[in-house]
């Protein structure tokens, strides 16, 4: 049945003008067959509940509706549509404070009506604008189903009044200032408020709908910005909510995080940044970005509900009765087991969030893995081996040993008091000795931790003697290394309760000494004499070359330095007493 242009566009005016009737804050004022350009009437707000007069005024509203036959139901029974809009419209409603678009749908008998609307304040306008091509005539635009109720048509008006009143036309510096969406990352500030809006929920539709401009500041200047318009925006909104949850009785969060989005779909509970659960398809999403403590923990999780079947939410019980770990899931799910246990038996913490790992990183943590498993056994020298490893430049002294069933275990190499090295003499009896003198210079000056206390510890239970001095030497040696780098005056102090253990009247241990007290400053008149006589009677010249380094006499030094062949000269390079030559 052909329905005359005229008849349609009555139809669709009355549609709104009943909608607007049934608030009594609303007049509309539209002509069905309006000549005006590109409007057609408006729609007076005033305060609810007021006489209509000067005082409740509140604002006039442009519109602009436009009614289709649609019987084969295109779009009657969408909830959003996409339909093309005059460019050169756009450009008129600029020029003002814009307008709100009505597409009005209707079937030729008249049974079935829907409204369709588009806030098109002017950032939107503008951000639409901006999308047209050289020589495009039509724009297409999002309009959303309008719930047929009076309050619904009054909420979008007074957000349209009040966007309307911030941003004035297209040509205000509020709107040239528009911040592109290329620029979130940048923001110091976002910025929006709601008018007559019931709950969360509705100010989801609101944002999603394009009714609530979003705006921004990009600096400490008081001013903010709108935000520019994408159709394809997504809005959400998360409340945490105090709820533990636990398997069998075991707590393994305090809290979750529940956020909606505007599909009115149940939601998501997010139980960490790796973890979250799909409340309408009962579904986990594991992906690991945080920390490693927080992984170990999503990880027990799901392994004790892969196991139960089930979870408790507050006092609610949560069936998962086909959960499965997938192939994908099980292999992350034994990677990170087999990390978390390396890193326990190492005493390892790794603060940083997997996220930022570096390829190098994501390949080190790799690297830890294949080991433990035994992947790379052929490549170890010895049944029990001592590794350096390395992450986010700093390096993890470990000690690798290989088990009967061909896996590793791993130890810290430093710091463990149960992992001790020895030293034997030729009755094959074993001294302790502390493992720093075993690390290389590179290691030492980009050590992951200097513990000073754990130091001390370690050195009350090492063994001194004839043995074992020239080995703990070297640790103390590099316990100087380390205060250079760390510049931990309780690294220092190690160093020189270890260097005073040593003395046994050789100039050697005495040197050492020394340049501890002079990394302190706290050379006596006795030292600078002991100094003295070391330049004086000692035969070792690397000892004499360091004794003249102390006392300042840095000419006298580099005239022995340069006396010396290649190899002496580098011996004493890689050597503490040299950082007190620069």
């Amino acid at each position: 049945m052909n329905i005359p242009n005229d008849k349609i566009e009555d139809m669709a005016v009355r549609a709104i003008e009943a909608l607007a009737d049934e608030n009594t804050a609303l007049v509309p004022r539209i002509a069905a067959h309006d000549k005006d350009l590109s409007y057609d009437g408006y729609i007076e707000l005033y305060r609810i509940g007021k006489t209509h007069n000067k005082e409740s005024y509140e604002d006039r509203i442009f519109v602009q509706v436009k009614g289709h036959i649609d019987d084969k139901e295109e779009y009657i029974n969408k909830q959003r549509i996409s339909y093309p809009v005059s460019v050169a419209d756009l450009k008129v409603y600029s020029q003002k404070e814009g307008v709100v678009y009505f597409q009005v749908f209707i079937t030729s008998d008249g049974r079935k009506k829907e409204l369709f609307y588009s806030s098109l304040y002017s950032s939107r306008i503008k951000s639409y604008l901006g999308q047209v091509k050289d020589n495009q005539k039509e724009k297409s635009i999002t309009f959303t189903k309008m719930k047929k109720t009076g309050d619904e048509l009054y909420s979008v008006m007074m957000q349209f009044s009040k966007e309307s009143k911030l941003q004035g036309s297209i040509h205000t510096q509020t709107v040239e200032n528009m911040i592109s969406l290329k620029e979130l990352s940048t923001l110091k500030e976002i910025h929006f408020e709601a008018v007559a809006v019931r709950n969360e929920f509705d100010v989801l539709r609101r944002l999603s709908a394009g009714d609530v401009c979003v705006y921004g500041r990009v600096s400490d200047m008081p001013y903010r910005f709108p935000i520019e318009w994408n159709d394809g925006n997504r809005f959400y909104v998360s409340k945490k909510l105090p709820i533990p949850i636990r398997v069998n009785d075991i707590e393994y969060y305090e809290s979750i995080e529940v956020s909606r989005g505007t599909d009115e779909a149940p939601g998501v509970a997010k139980f960490s940044d790796n973890l979250s659960f799909e409340i309408a398809t009962a579904r986990f999403v594991f992906r690991a970005v945080s920390g490693i403590e927080e992984i170990r923990n999503d990880v027990g999780f799901l392994r004790a509900v892969i196991q139960n079947r089930q979870f408790q939410f507050a006092d609610k019980m949560q069936e998962t009765p086909n959960i499965i770990a997938s192939t994908e899931l099980e292999k992350s799910l034994e990677f990170f087991e087999d990390l978390s246990q390396v890193l326990t038996d190492a005493d390892i913490k790794i603060e940083k969030r997997l996220e930022s790992f570096s390829d190098e990183e994501v390949k080190a943590i790799t690297k830890l893995v294949s080991i433990k498993r035994g992947e790379c056994n052929k490549s170890l020298p010895e049944k029990i081996t001592h590794f350096d490893w390395k992450f986010d430049e700093k390096y993890y002294p470990l000690v690798i040993h290989i088990m009967d069933d061909g896996t590793c275990a791993f130890k810290n190499a430093i710091y463990d008091t149960h992992n001790m090295f020895y030293l034997t003499d030729d009755e094959e009896h074993y001294y302790r000795v502390v493992s720093f003198g075993y690390l290389e210079k590179e290691v030492v000056e980009n050590l992951y931790l200097y513990d000073a206390k754990r130091l001390q510890e370690l050195i009350e239970k090492a063994d001194v003697n004839d043995v074992t001095r020239d080995t703990l030497n070297i640790a103390v040696l590099r316990m100087i290394q380390a205060y250079d780098s760390c510049h931990d005056f309780g690294v220092l102090s190690v160093a020189q309760n270890l260097c005073v253990k040593l003395q046994n009247g050789s100039p050697l241990y005495k040197i050492n000494e020394l340049q501890i007290k002079a990394r302190s400053e706290s050379l006596s008149d006795e030292d600078i004499n002991t100094l003295d006589e070391i330049i004086n009677d000692c035969d070792l010249t690397s000892v004499v070359c360091a004794a003249h380094i102390i006392k300042g006499n840095m000419k006298l030094a580099k005239d022995i330095l340069s006396k010396l062949d290649e190899d002496e000269r580098k011996m004493i390079e890689e050597w503490p007493i040299f950082t007190l030559m620069k």
